[in-house]
């Protein structure tokens, strides 16, 4: 092979080769180009996908925003028909019965959304209040350089009317389904929606036959022969028949539970702790641990249970009193001082001297004398103390009597009444209504003075004295339910809860927002 050959054979060798490599590089260069397209359209999806995270988290505060805008309308600005002159309860027809509630056939709704859709247009009665919400839930907050638009609906599930204790009037409660709508602007609009169940907590005002509400040690003090025990008034003939539950008690601090008293049900406080020793909780300290203090033969028949946290209640409105002192003690000088009162004395060896006071507003209202008796009949009174000494008789005579108690410290004296409610001294409060529903004598005291408590044979009745020192003295029943700061129990008085309070005489607690959802439209 010459020489030329040979070089013609390499040349070509050379010339294929040049080829494959020009191939593998237009190759190379157009796999790299696929994936820098790739990489683009991925960083460009990343981008769209993370701006639109971030819209729809935006939306989702703004429908948070309307929501929580139409609950403080509705805890803080609405009032309920039947309180609202221009909002009466009639429109809605038996709205106890319905879930939820209809007016014209169609779920009543309040709503600030104007988008046009039938689903979102409000049905509620009263004109003026669907206006007032629609300026006050609706808005929009800034969110870069754009801004979140919020609105919100609210549809009433439930509406019942309950009797509040401490108001002569019933009141309503409700329970609505609040949903915010949040709605931003981007490459996509983006529409949130939360929604959540809004209900007003209510519950009886008198859940135990003593509560004490001070959270200190031996706050609820238990000596004696006394106790705790219950009935049910509404059983007829049966109301009296008393079992050895249901008598229970409870505190913010702690028991004391000593001598041979008997707690016939149990004992509620924020702890659990029992001791044997008296010295583990000092009378007047703030209890930190204990529940229960046990000395001698002592006995609670039921067990203790924790509260989930310590029981508050709510200020009731007590009227001003009135300037008229009465002093009853055997004669008529100061019942002629009301036009109403009337006086009837009888003779002889058993003789009375019975004064009928009606409702009304007075002073001090005070009696005396072992033949001495005042009737209080159906009504409210306005007073600023009623007292006792040397054995006189209350007598209810029909009921509900409402006393409205001021107690201004300014104004006792031990010529008059030195405590705001005094039935000392061997009181007797005697029940000849025939009734043994204790809503029959209804006393509200909202002061922090000392109130001496004692029942004769049938005496009974609701103490609601939340701040005030409450003395059980007399060693007699009685029946029905007492509030108070402290409550001590050293004169053998049992205290009978009726059962039947559980059905009667509610309040109204807070509103509760409960059973959240979101959804992205």
């Amino acid at each position: 092979m010459t020489l030329n050959r040979k070089k013609r054979i390499n040349m070509k060798k050379q010339s294929k080769q040049k080829g494959s490599a020009l191939i593998l590089a237009l190759i190379l260069v157009l796999v790299l180009s696929v994936m820098a397209t790739s990489m683009m359209f991925l960083s460009q999806s990343e981008t769209w996908g993370s701006m639109n995270y971030r819209l729809m988290t935006q939306a989702r505060y703004g429908a948070e925003s309307g929501l929580h805008a139409a609950a403080n309308y509705l805890m803080f600005t609405y009032q309920t028909p039947g309180t609202n002159a221009t909002d009466p309860l009639a429109p809605y027809g038996s709205f106890s019965a319905m879930q939820p509630v209809l007016y014209n056939n169609t779920p009543v709704m309040l709503s600030s959304i104007t988008s046009g859709d039938v689903d979102d247009a409000p049905n509620y009665p009263a004109a003026a209040v669907q206006a007032d919400f629609l300026s006050k839930v609706t808005g929009s907050v800034p969110a870069g350089a754009t801004a979140v638009n919020y609105s919100a609906t609210a549809t009433l599930l439930t509406m019942e009317s309950i009797s509040v204790f401490g108001s002569a009037t019933p009141q309503t409660v409700q329970t609505w389904l609040l949903t915010g709508r949040g709605t931003i602007a981007g490459v996509r609009n983006s529409t949130v929606e939360v929604s959540s169940v809004m209900e007003q907590l209510v519950s009886p005002m008198f859940n135990y036959a003593a509560f004490a509400k001070s959270n200190t040690c031996a706050a609820l003090d238990f000596s004696g022969s006394g106790g705790s025990n219950s009935y049910d008034s509404s059983a007829g003939s049966n109301a009296l028949a008393n079992p050895a539950t249901g008598g229970n008690v409870g505190t913010n601090g702690a028991v004391l539970l000593q001598g041979s008293a008997t707690i016939g049900g149990n004992v509620s406080a924020p702890h659990t702790g029992v001791s044997t020793s008296k010295t583990a909780c000092p009378a007047g300290t703030v209890d930190t641990s204990l529940a229960l203090v046990t000395i001698g033969n002592g006995t609670l028949t039921g067990s203790v249970t924790r509260l989930p946290q310590p029981l508050n209640y709510p200020t009731l409105t007590v009227p001003p009193p009135g300037i008229i002192n009465l002093n009853l003690s055997g004669k008529s000088t100061d019942c002629l001082a009301v036009a109403t009162c009337t006086f009837l004395a009888t003779a002889g060896a058993n003789k009375t001297d019975t004064y009928t006071l009606p409702p009304g507003s007075y002073g001090d209202i005070q009696a005396s004398g072992t033949n001495t008796v005042l009737n209080l009949t159906a009504g409210t009174y306005n007073i600023n103390a009623i007292c006792s000494s040397s054995s006189p008789v209350f007598n209810i005579v029909s009921g509900p009597i409402i006393l409205n108690i001021t107690g201004n410290p300014a104004n006792l004296s031990s010529s008059t009444c030195a405590n705001p409610i005094d039935f000392s001294a061997q009181t007797i409060v005697k029940n000849s209504s025939g009734s043994w529903d204790p809503g029959t004598l209804q006393m509200i005291y909202e002061g922090t003075g000392t109130v001496n408590l004692a029942g004769g044979a049938s005496g009974l009745g609701l103490l609601y004295a939340p701040n005030a020192s409450v003395n059980m003295v007399g060693g007699s029943a009685w029946y029905g339910s007492i509030i108070g700061n402290t409550i001590n129990d050293n004169g053998g008085t049992a205290i009978n809860y009726d059962r039947n309070l559980q059905n009667e005489y509610f309040t109204r607690g807070n509103y509760m927002l409960h059973t959240f959802n979101w959804s992205k439209n």
